[in-house]
């Protein structure tokens, strides 16, 4: 039952959360996009053709398809 629930770490009267990080919107939405970008960089790569990014494995299956048109 709801009643049994334990409250989530960190979660209070000071806000923030298990860490003490800011939890707000803003900071949340922050944060996925530098660690969606810096995913990006580090594990995508770019076709030579067309400009757009993959894994490495299928980059090597879309080179089969794409041409330079």
């Amino acid at each position: 039952p709801a009643i049994l629930a334990a409250p989530a770490p960190g979660a209070g009267p000071g806000g923030g959360g298990a860490l003490g990080l800011s939890t707000g919107a803003a900071a949340v939405d922050a944060h996925n996009e530098a660690a969606f970008r810096q995913w990006s960089e580090e594990s995508l790569e770019t076709c030579a053709h067309c400009g757009r990014t993959f894994t490495p494995q299928a980059l090597a299956h879309h080179r089969k398809a794409c041409t330079a048109e």
